[in-house]
């Protein structure tokens, strides 16, 4: 269960607890480095996790409850998502759903900066709802710190782990829909939603360009997400061969992934009936990731905890089957 991949996030920390607070400079107890200073994505739950060892002393007990407190925050800005759309019962159940995953139960209070960059994003879901959603009697927030907070909680995400970029494409995706067919609407206050977009791009897109920096003077390009290509179609075949043997029941097990599968293909039959927000988000969710995994194949083969950040697929999938079944 990827022990090199926990200890070099545990290991950030501990070089920031032990070598200096300099956020800019995230350091792994790697022999593969030059002087252990990395290109990594935005190491501030590492750095949040030393800042705790500095007030109450060095254990990573710590890291553990700050990665739980995250993942905390977004399952309740899940509940209360559903909650607003279904009643509190089903809203209780889908959120037990996804967090009964294996693979969700294991990385929850761990090392790895998946779980608060989900936390991070669905809260940020949450808050876009709230703002840019149209529901059919809830009215829709319109002060500056709610757009405020979705852009500090997108852009954390994003920083934090890259494969949360999906989600800001899906909102991207969602928004310029709204513009070519506008006689449904399915996002409002279009202009503020692009400035909130673009907002949330600006310390992703610092941090990037610092890392690139990292890379060349350390000679280091270790967690930046890369895509690489298969060097032939019967590699690519055996890429995903790989992953179908070892991670798919580590998310949910094969009857739900069947039964998940069935629900979207069954939510796309009933557009008629489903709310058009809602439906439209989860099909470019959906299909969004599932394109996201078959391109990033060589790089999902061997990690079970990336699917992590694709998992609101399955969240926006039965929010919208489950609201067309009670309307």
């Amino acid at each position: 269960v990827h022990q090199s991949a926990q200890c070099d996030r545990a290991s950030l920390a501990q070089n920031y607890f032990y070598g200096g607070m300099v956020l800019s400079q995230p350091e792994v107890n790697e022999n593969r480095c030059i002087d252990g200073i990395v290109s990594c994505e935005f190491p501030i739950i590492s750095y949040a996790a030393a800042g705790i060892y500095k007030a109450l002393g060095y254990n990573e007990a710590y890291f553990r409850l700050l990665t739980y407190l995250l993942f905390s925050i977004g399952a309740l800005a899940l509940f209360l998502l559903f909650k607003r759309w279904l009643n509190t019962l089903i809203s209780f159940g889908l959120v037990f759903l996804l967090q009964a995953s294996p693979v969700m139960l294991f990385y929850s209070a761990n090392f790895l900066p998946d779980m608060g960059a989900l936390g991070l994003a669905l809260l940020a879901w949450y808050l876009i709802f709230l703002v840019y959603i149209p529901h059919p009697y809830h009215p829709n927030k319109s002060h500056w710190l709610y757009k405020a907070a979705i852009v500090l909680s997108l852009s954390l995400a994003i920083a934090i782990k890259t494969t949360i970029m999906i989600q800001w494409l899906s909102l991207l995706a969602l928004l310029l829909s709204q513009i070519v067919w506008p006689k449904t609407k399915v996002v409002v206050h279009k202009r503020s939603l692009l400035y909130v977009l673009i907002g949330s791009l600006i310390l992703p897109g610092i941090w990037y360009f610092w890392s690139r920096h990292l890379a060349a003077a350390h000679n280091s390009q270790y967690f930046l997400m890369s895509l690489p290509e298969s060097n032939s179609w019967q590699a690519y075949l055996e890429a995903w061969a790989v992953y179908l043997a070892n991670w798919p029941e580590q998310l949910l097990s094969y009857p739900l992934i069947q039964i998940a599968t069935a629900l979207l293909l069954l939510s796309a039959l009933l557009k008629p009936w489903s709310n058009p927000s809602l439906w439209r988000l989860s099909m470019i969710n959906s299909f969004g990731s599932l394109a996201f995994l078959c391109l990033m194949m060589e790089q999902f083969k061997y990690h079970d905890y990336y699917i992590i950040c694709l998992s609101p697929a399955l969240v926006f999938n039965w929010l919208c089957l489950a609201q067309t079944i009670q309307q």
